[in-house]
C-alpha cells in the first residue's frame, strides 16, 4: 500500500469519498484490466463492448464469454434489456445484490484528494531554470 510511502513526504489527505468505478473516467475491465474496449474500432468511449453491471464493475464482452457466465446469443438480449448481472452477483438473490452493491461503493475504491505541498524556498536556487524567476512570475503563471 502507497499510504505510509505518500505521508512520509509529508502530504497531507484532505478529502476521502467512496467511488464507484463508473465514476472513474478509464474504469477497466474486471477480468482483463484493459481500460478500453477490445471490439471497438475506435479509441473514443463509449465503448459497446464494456458493460457496466448494477455492481458497478465493468467487464469487457470478449472477457465475459471466457467465464461462460454468457454466451454469444445473449448478448442482443443483454443489449435490448440494460439488464444482466456480473459473474460476482450473478448467483445472488436480490438483497444480497443490493448489499453487494452497497458494500462496493461503500468500501472498493476510494478517491483521495491531497492538501498541496511546496517545497522550502531556499530550494529555489538549486536548480539552474528556477535562479533567473522570480516567485512572482511563477505565481503569475499558476492564475
Amino acid at each position: 500500500m502507497a499510504l505510509p510511502l505518500i505521508k512520509a513526504v509529508g502530504l497531507v489527505r484532505k478529502t476521502i469519498q467512496a467511488a464507484a468505478c463508473t465514476d472513474i473516467a478509464c474504469a477497466s475491465c474486471e477480468m482483463c484490466s484493459y481500460h478500453l474496449g477490445l471490439e471497438s474500432l475506435d479509441l473514443l468511449p463509449p465503448f459497446k463492448d464494456i458493460y457496466i453491471c448494477d455492481c458497478n464493475r465493468t467487464y469487457n464482452w470478449q472477457c465475459l464469454l471466457k467465464t461462460n457466465c454468457y454466451n454469444v446469443n445473449e448478448q442482443e438480449a443483454i443489449d435490448t434489456h440494460d439488464t444482466w448481472a456480473c459473474p460476482a452477483i450473478v448467483n445472488l438473490n436480490e438483497n444480497e445484490k443490493r448489499e453487494w452493491t452497497f458494500q462496493s461503493l461503500k468500501r472498493e475504491l476510494v478517491k483521495v484528494s491531497w492538501n498541496p505541498i511546496w517545497e522550502p524556498e531556499e530550494l529555489q536556487n538549486t536548480c539552474e531554470s528556477f535562479k533567473h524567476q522570480s516567485t512572482k512570475s511563477i505565481s503569475r503563471h499558476q492564475t
